[in-house]
C-alpha cells in the first residue's frame, strides 16, 4: 500500500467519525428537545407541592395559634 493510498484511508475514516459525531450531537438533540415538557411538568408539580406544603403548614399554625393549642 502507497503513501498516498494510506493518507486517502485516514482521510476517509476521518471524515466518517465526524459524521458519526454529527449524527451523535443530532441524537442527543432530539433526545435533549423530547424531554423539555417532562422538565417542564416535574418543576411544575414540585413547585405545587411545595406550595401546598407551605399553605398546610400556615393553616396548621394558624388554627394552633388561634385554639392554643
Amino acid at each position: 500500500m502507497s503513501e498516498s493510498t494510506a493518507r486517502l484511508d485516514l482521510d476517509l475514516i476521518e471524515k466518517i467519525l465526524k459524521i458519526a459525531n454529527l449524527q451523535a450531537d443530532s441524537d442527543l438533540k432530539n433526545t435533549q428537545r423530547a424531554f423539555m415538557p417532562w422538565q417542564f411538568l416535574i418543576s411544575a408539580l414540585a413547585l405545587a407541592f411545595t406550595a401546598g406544603a407551605g399553605l398546610m403548614g400556615g393553616l396548621f399554625a394558624l388554627v394552633r395559634w388561634t385554639v392554643g393549642g
